[in-house]
């Protein structure tokens, strides 16, 4: 599984950041907070999450993702 982290600045030395300066997929999504989004290869998105709520993903993760 490959997970990336799309940010409008690198914060981090995580070597899975996609940085996106000008906020282009912020606007085209409309994404005005931070926001999960899993989505799965297929492009389906598979999980959503407005803020950042790591009990949720991790129980998301565990019953579709890593069973």
């Amino acid at each position: 599984m490959n997970i990336h982290i799309v940010a409008k600045e690198n914060s981090t030395e995580m070597d899975n950041i996609i940085v996106d300066e000008k906020g282009f997929l912020f606007q085209k999504y409309k994404i005005k907070q931070q926001t999960i989004y899993i989505v799965r290869p297929d492009f389906y998105i598979a999980y959503y999450s407005s803020g950042i709520d790591l009990p949720s993903i991790d129980v998301f993760l565990k019953q579709y993702l890593l069973t």
